[in-house]
């Protein structure tokens, strides 16, 4: 699959702003190598700014990422609100509509009470978006994130248009509390591999010792196993038919790490790896085991634990694991723009350093427009 970028200028693209919406979410989703928060359990990145981006032509990159970081606010929260609920846990669509709805609602003029009926219709329209039903049969569904797109920015427009709504859960919860004082989006992680964050803690363990270190020889291995929580353990199968299947599944996920030395958009898409005889060597070795302590420590903390048993009885067995990029772990920004560079180089080549450049910390964010950096993917020749 490509990299779809739907925006308004081009000549490929002519089509119902809505659909924008929906095929630039969906893309920024579907690697899974998107942000994530921990209390939220999801998403809200390939949401919010998909769609703060699709729509933002117009507006400085100040409104832009003023309206990006009231989306991160409201969608956070409604997570809990969701959540506390009871139910079935629902995943990054079920609660992301409402922050999509904020953050147009800020672009397009909303005055609080239009805001505050744009959320309730947003809460009230969310998708079901099952989360462990949809992770442990992965498809192109994913979390339902670009419904949840479509659904949030037609709120927001229904609110303009003078629509009233019952009143926002959000505003009765104690999990607003906080608003303004307490700002989620600085508490999101970021990751390196395009597969679901609970990949993460092995894949920085075989980075960072067992293949640089230690060295690795499957020939030599009898057994992986991995140490994890619950909810992990539906990330089992072995042999992913599609590339949604592969970005759900930590062996799949190991043995590309270890033949390959990425987990990339690239490598994944690439014809062969899915059936690639020696990621499917080392997939066959992996056992994910529930380890009830770590499973204490879910959602806040995505923890696990790696032994490896040899042919010759040997074992090599890890501390406690969790990955880099969380915020008591943080990415640099150097590391962060390394990351962009690389997984949009296959895309955009060169051009990709342009919108870095034009982001540079010394730019006046008040005088720079959205169309500054849709212009450089509108003059980017797509493969």
């Amino acid at each position: 699959s490509k990299l779809a970028l739907c925006l308004d200028q081009t000549d490929v693209f002519s089509i119902d702003p809505k659909w924008k919406l929906f095929i630039n979410s969906h893309a920024a989703a579907f690697y899974d190598i998107d942000d994530g928060h921990r209390k939220a359990q999801g998403h809200p990145g390939a949401a919010i700014v998909s769609s703060v981006l699709s729509l933002a032509q117009d507006h400085s990159i100040e409104q832009l990422l003023h309206a990006i970081a009231i989306g991160y606010e409201v969608a956070v929260r409604e997570a809990l609100v969701f959540r506390n609920f009871g139910g079935p846990r629902k995943g990054s669509g079920g609660w992301v509509a409402p922050g999509v709805a904020a953050s147009i609602g800020i672009l397009i003029g909303l005055n609080a009470e239009q805001m505050q009926h744009a959320i309730a219709l947003a809460e009230y329209s969310s998708p079901q978006a099952t989360q462990d039903r949809s992770v442990e049969f992965p498809s192109m569904m994913k979390e339902g994130v670009p419904f949840a797109c479509v659904s949030g920015a037609k709120c927001a427009e229904l609110a303009l248009a003078g629509m009233t709504s019952m009143k926002p859960f959000l505003q009765d919860s104690k999990f607003a509390n906080d608003l303004g004082d307490n700002w989620e989006i600085t508490n999101t992680y970021f990751k390196d591999y395009a597969c679901c964050r609970w990949a993460h803690p092995v894949l920085d363990c075989f980075k960072t010792t067992i293949v640089s270190q230690l060295g690795f020889d499957i020939k030599t291995v009898n057994q992986i196993k991995v140490l994890s929580f619950d909810k992990a353990t539906l990330l089992h199968k072995r042999r992913p038919e599609t590339i949604m299947e592969a970005v759900y599944s930590i062996p799949f996920s190991i043995g590309c790490f270890v033949v390959f030395g990425n987990v990339d958009p690239v490598t994944i898409a690439k014809p062969g790896t899915l059936s690639h005889p020696t990621i499917m060597e080392i997939a066959d070795k992996v056992q994910i085991i529930e380890d009830p302590e770590l499973t204490k420590e879910f959602p806040l903390k995505c923890l696990e634990r790696l032994i490896l048993e040899f042919e010759d009885g040997s074992r090599y067995q890890s501390g406690i694991l969790s990955a880099k990029g969380d915020p008591q772990n943080p990415y640099s920004v150097k590391e962060l723009e390394e990351k962009f560079l690389r997984i949009t180089a296959p895309v955009m080549g060169d051009r990709n350093k342009e919108i870095i450049q034009l982001l540079d910390v010394g730019s006046d964010l008040k005088k720079l427009t959205a169309s500054n950096i849709i212009d450089i993917l509108n003059h980017t020749e797509f493969p």
